[in-house]
């Protein structure tokens, strides 16, 4: 681990050593206008590709704190008889007793079946989807271990008002208050391992078993987070009414979009696209810019950074510096292929704190069932989690949609 830190520091230096010898070539005013291109076209190859190192180094300390997390929990006495049954199948009595004790183990009915998956594997699980997972780093996530989870949400502020030291306090108005519940469903993942290697002492079946599962579970949960029906499913943010009203006439549960003026695709002009954007900033309240970021896709991205001014200069110049995401605006921009590309009435970006707009909800406990018969010579892990969201503030984000009006 110590290794892994002073590699990272090296690449960290040797990126700053960089960015200070670029400033020396821009201030010495000695090179020609080709030259400093060719320059400032090696320094951005250059930086690019100590991010990628020191990248590839976080990801390398990430994975070691997590074996060594997963690790400790596989030698546990109380979780040794839940790997012992992933690797051969046995189920003995102290997994039985253990789960049962502590009222995990959900044996037989229709939404959940087998073992509980330790609890510090399982939070492993979790926290490898939120580091991977674009809406669980911008929206507020939950654990709960109730089913019928609720939340009230005030949705005009409780009224106040002034009053002299000793003048009469006159009651005010309360606050409106909405029930918002999450709307639930079962995510689960089919991963299979043969039996060879489950019989392979250095298999790592706990570190398999975190990375399978987790990646199955977030591909799933970023599609539904985002455009979900709410049928078995979270109900995705963009999956609730969208209207073109202002928060001062809109009621609360649905979310204003920008129209992009073309029925199904941005403007072809490349300073009305830039208008848009800011007419997304301008409709957002104050109180909801602080932490605001940008959502859309590589493809709405990609029109985006291609814009220039009347000197040829692109406007948007992605971030060169190590650990700060690109920005537009000043506002930072996060990057998910689930959403959507142009098309009519497609809400291609989205703008706000999504933080406030939407709460992910994890019901506590992942379980795992093992079937070594329906696939031979594979052991299929039946492995299951309960997942849900709900809309919480509808004037926190704002939407760019493909409308006219």
């Amino acid at each position: 681990m110590a290794d892994l830190y002073a590699q990272a520091l090296e690449e960290f230096n040797k990126q700053n050593n960089a960015i200070y010898e670029f400033r020396k070539i821009l201030d010495s005013n000695t090179k020609t206008t080709a030259e400093m291109k060719e320059t400032s076209v090696k320094f951005e190859n250059r930086i690019a590709e100590l991010d990628k190192t020191i990248k590839n180094l976080e990801e390398e300390i990430a994975k070691e704190k997590a074996l060594n997390t997963i690790g400790n929990a596989a030698v546990k006495p109380e979780n040794k008889h839940f790997f012992n049954y992933i690797r051969s199948g046995v189920v003995s009595p102290e997994l039985k007793n253990t789960f049962k004790n502590s009222g995990e183990v959900v044996i037989g009915t229709n939404s959940q079946g087998g073992y509980a998956v330790p609890t510090e594997v399982s939070d492993e699980i979790i926290k490898l989807a939120t580091k991977n997972s674009v809406m669980r780093q911008l929206c507020r996530v939950l654990s709960v271990s109730t089913p019928n989870y609720s939340e009230l949400v005030d949705t005009e502020g409780t009224q106040s008002g002034w009053v002299g030291e000793t003048s009469p306090r006159p009651q005010t108005a309360g606050p409106t208050l909405n029930s918002v519940n999450p709307v639930m469903g079962e995510a689960y993942a089919n991963i299979y391992a043969s039996q060879y290697a489950l019989d392979d002492i250095k298999f790592n079946v706990a570190q398999w078993l975190v990375t399978s599962t987790e990646k199955a579970f977030r591909l799933k949960e970023e599609a539904a987070f985002i455009s979900g029906d709410g049928s078995n499913k979270p109900k995705g943010l963009f999956a609730n009414t969208i209207t073109n009203e202002d928060d001062d006439n809109r009621d609360f549960g649905k979310l204003q979009y920008i129209p992009t003026g073309d029925a199904d695709s941005l403007p072809s002009t490349e300073s009305l696209i830039l208008d848009l954007f800011i007419d997304m900033i301008t409709n957002t309240k104050v109180e909801h810019l602080t932490n605001a970021h940008w959502l859309m896709n590589r493809s709405i991205k990609g029109k985006l950074l291609k814009i220039k001014d009347s000197q040829n200069r692109y406007i948007w110049m992605p971030s060169v510096v190590f650990g700060q995401p690109d920005t537009l605006f000043q506002y930072p921009v996060a990057i998910s292929d689930y959403m959507p590309s142009e098309g009519a009435n497609a809400s291609i970006a989205a703008f706000g704190d999504f933080y406030k707009a939407y709460t992910i909800v994890d019901r506590l406990g992942i379980y795992t069932l093992r079937d070594p018969y329906t696939n031979r010579p594979f052991t299929r892990f039946y492995t299951s989690k309960r997942v849900g969201s709900m809309l919480t503030d509808s004037e926190a984000v704002k939407v760019l949609m493909c409308k006219e009006s």
